[in-house]
């Protein structure tokens, strides 16, 4: 699987599908994987967590990773504002978020390794 990050750069044709994923995904309902809940319910903001999650509309600006396998992306990465924290997800091309986590909103460490991304 190829991914690509937003600090590195998204291919132009993976933007156009990128979005083009989120106009498609906002017509269905959203899942959660086990992992996903496992996850969620570890965190002390677990109801505020999910209200984010269920309130929130997919958009690209939010997008911070693209996973891309055979031509095609499988995963995209998003983080949210809420406030004091962000949430942070990967949502799978079939609407299900597969991984959650939740960071400080002021936590601007820079912890990107990029050698786990794709150059554009």
């Amino acid at each position: 699987m190829q991914k690509y990050h937003v600090l590195i750069g998204f291919k132009d044709i993976h933007v156009k599908e990128a979005k083009d994923l989120i106009l498609r995904l906002q017509a269905r309902k959203r899942g959660f994987s086990f992992h996903a809940l496992q996850e969620l319910s570890k965190e002390i903001e677990a109801v505020k967590i999910g209200r984010v999650l269920k309130d929130y509309s997919l958009d690209f600006k939010d997008c911070f990773e693209i996973a891309v396998l055979n031509g095609r992306i499988e995963k995209l990465g998003f983080r949210v504002k809420n406030g004091y924290f962000d949430v942070i997800f990967i949502l799978s091309s079939a609407n299900n978020i597969i991984t959650l986590w939740v960071n400080e909103g002021k936590d601007n460490h820079i912890s990107l390794n990029p050698a786990k991304y794709c150059n554009v």
